[in-house]
């Protein structure tokens, strides 16, 4: 086995360790509910949690406020730039003490933005179950509510992204696929949700793949990383599968129109040397197109652009 995959493998041993030992601290010290969700948790339906690489832990809590007030009293720290964390679906991340794992608590799920209805949190607390980490005091949502939660937050943060989040969904819905698409379907999610689902079969289990998801879904096939073309496709085709009717087509025009316009902040001349790099790169992997743009590449960028790339992160960080 390669050196390099070796660390990777003890990193994420060392990680659930910590994980676990977190999330005691976090219950001794706040007395409200608290929901386990994405990394850690969906780690436990893996053959081996060390499998699932993951970088902090998410909760969901029923007073968020309250919660993080009760982890800085207990010697909690905060982390990043206070100004990241206004108005998303989490605080400010926190560290426990001689425990290197943030902790993000979270008032809501993420969910993509075009999709105007989601889950109310009492909805979701309502239906946890107990958490399959066997801590005593951490519960979880429920399998089909987690699959579509992790449906949502992925989808939300770009479109069929990557591997490990199909395989994700694949193993919190296992078996119950038919009451995910109706869950998903409850909630404004069922074009999403069967997007997500005839991708993962048709990675996981070689079955056919509808033909309007070839391209977007065309990286994950070889196991690449997106092209800096199939990330604009995919942003425009995005709406095919958030919305219904006549508003998709709507949004695929507005999708195009909004790319090719100047980002809050920026000017016009900025905007056209970036889209000439995009053709120049059209063929290339995205991430080297932004690290050939450098900071350019970032410029007016949104603030969930921004809270998606802040130090602490990554894109296994979920």
């Amino acid at each position: 086995m390669p050196a390099e995959l070796v660390e990777f493998e003890r990193a994420a041993v060392v990680t659930t360790v910590l994980a676990e030992l977190v999330l005691e601290r976090v219950r001794d010290a706040y007395d409200g509910r608290i929901i386990l969700f994405k990394g850690y948790e969906v780690a436990q339906s893996y053959p081996s949690t060390s499998l699932r690489p993951f970088v902090d832990v998410d909760l969901l809590v029923e007073d968020a406020d309250k919660a993080q007030a009760a982890l800085l009293a207990a010697g909690f720290e905060a982390l990043g730039e206070p100004e990241l964390y206004e108005d998303i679906h989490h605080l400010r991340p926190l560290m426990a003490p001689g425990i290197p794992i943030p902790i993000e608590l979270h008032h809501t799920p993420k969910w993509p933005e075009r999709i105007g209805m989601k889950p109310a949190l009492s909805e979701l607390l309502a239906r946890a179950v107990p958490s399959k980490t066997g801590i005593d005091g951490i519960e979880a949502l429920g399998a089909v509510d987690h699959g579509v939660v992790l449906t949502a937050h992925a989808w939300a943060h770009e479109p069929l992204r990557t591997l490990v989040e199909l395989l994700d969904v694949r193993l919190a819905v296992a078996g119950r696929e038919a009451e995910a698409r109706a869950t998903a379907r409850e909630w404004g999610l069922g074009g999403v949700m069967e997007a997500t689902l005839a991708t993962s079969s048709h990675i996981f289990a070689a079955e056919p793949l509808p033909l309007g998801l070839r391209l977007p879904a065309r990286h994950l096939a070889r196991a690449k990383e997106r092209t800096v073309f199939e990330s604009h496709l995919t942003e425009w085709m995005a709406p095919l599968w958030e919305l219904q009717g006549r508003a998709r087509f709507r949004q695929v025009g507005n999708a195009f129109l909004d790319d090719l316009r100047p980002r809050s902040g920026e000017g016009w001349r900025s905007k056209r040397r970036r889209m000439a790099a995009a053709v120049r790169h059209a063929g290339s992997a995205r991430r080297v197109h932004e690290e050939l743009l450098g900071e350019q590449a970032h410029v007016g960028a949104t603030r969930a652009r921004t809270e998606e790339n802040r130090p602490h992160g990554s894109r296994l960080r979920d």
